[in-house]
């Protein structure tokens, strides 16, 4: 079982005539062993007009929202960004040649850098590995 948290829609959404809103309880979901995946989805449309689709972004919104800006917290979000929404998506693990491979180059020091202060000019590039010919 896997439960995928969407921040921004969630707090978006939720508490227009209430006024209460809430997330997935994301640290009780991590001390049960369940996959936590972090999503996006209407992204500046006309449910929700602002967002973009930076995973890093919606990692820091549940940060703050969840509670979740502790050190460690903070390098989960991260491992959650850059390995677990993979897993949960069934995109395999690991490099081989001769696969397509995706390379993040994210302007930290750390993953939980990454999620606290969401760099700007992050580099997303998709490469092929290919064996040197003996």
């Amino acid at each position: 079982m896997a439960v995928v948290v969407c921040p921004v829609s969630s707090l978006s959404l939720q508490g227009r005539r209430t006024g209460l809103r809430g997330l997935a309880p994301v640290r009780l979901l991590w001390e049960a062993s369940v996959a936590v995946g972090i999503g996006l989805d209407n992204i500046r449309d006309v449910v929700v007009g602002l967002g973009t689709a930076d995973p890093l972004r919606a990692a820091w919104l549940l940060a703050l929202a969840g509670h979740l800006t502790g050190e460690d917290d903070l390098s989960r979000l991260g491992e959650t960004v850059v390995r677990d929404n993979r897993v949960i998506c069934g995109i395999q693990e690991g490099l081989s040649p001769g696969n397509p491979a995706d390379l993040l180059v994210i302007d930290a020091t750390s993953l939980a850098e990454a999620i606290a202060l969401v760099p700007r000019g992050n580099a997303y590039l998709r490469i092929s590995l290919r064996r040197r010919p003996s």
